[in-house]
């Protein structure tokens, strides 16, 4: 081949293999899904899988089991303040009281047992005048004011809480959380009496008496 016809066709050559070239990039660059996807809407497709629903018996449990979670722990808190009212009474009550609340002639009443903590003092009582002891918060009141005889309100207020606390329980009152002025309101001990019914026949307080009969 002469030069000048090799230089002639050189340019058809390059042509053709850029052209070949190019043809096989096409083929084998994968196709961008991004440029052909639908844009989301937050829309579940028909593949996508729902999304669990709540188990009502899942959360009644687990809400079962903390609420037994926090009375254990209240109760636990309730033990501890029973046990140290115990070490409490014996240093500071038990010396008028007895070592059991049997109480001590001459001394102070019986504050455990039948009889215990009445709702009217009893007869002879030096201290305790015209105050009933209907629920714990009565008894807390008192204590705090009179207790230790002569040195009412010497101890600190959970002390006299824990006292009292162990005094409940040792009549057989139940704690099922720590004892407070609060919740002492709502431990009765002793009922009061109820008020005598009303004459079906008597006249309403205020109203006028009715005239006597003319004979």
């Amino acid at each position: 081949m002469r030069r000048a016809e090799l230089f002639a066709t050189l340019p058809l050559l390059l042509a053709a293999t850029l052209w070949a070239c190019e043809k096989s990039g096409e083929e084998t660059t994968p196709p961008d899904d991004t440029a052909t996807a639908p844009p989301s809407d937050g829309t579940p497709t028909e593949d996508a899988e729902p999304a669990d629903a709540p188990d009502p018996a899942a959360e009644q449990k687990a809400a079962e089991e903390k609420a037994a979670a926090e009375a254990a722990e209240k109760k636990a808190a309730a033990d501890a303040q029973i046990a140290k009212g115990q070490e409490l009474y014996g240093a500071n009550c038990a010396g008028c009281h007895g070592p059991g609340g049997e109480g001590k002639k001459g001394k102070g009443p019986k504050v455990v047992g039948e009889g215990a903590l009445p709702l009217d003092p009893p007869k002879g009582a030096k201290m305790r005048k015209g105050v009933q002891f209907a629920t714990a918060k009565d008894v807390a009141d008192f204590v705090v004011a009179k207790m230790p005889p002569k040195k009412g309100g010497s101890l600190p207020p959970e002390d006299y809480l824990a006292i009292l606390a162990f005094d409940l329980s040792a009549n057989k009152v139940a704690l099922a959380e720590p004892l407070t002025l609060e919740n002492a309101a709502n431990i009765t001990i002793n009922q009061a009496p109820a008020a005598p019914a009303a004459d079906a026949g008597a006249a309403p307080a205020g109203a006028p008496a009715a005239a006597p009969a003319k004979k």
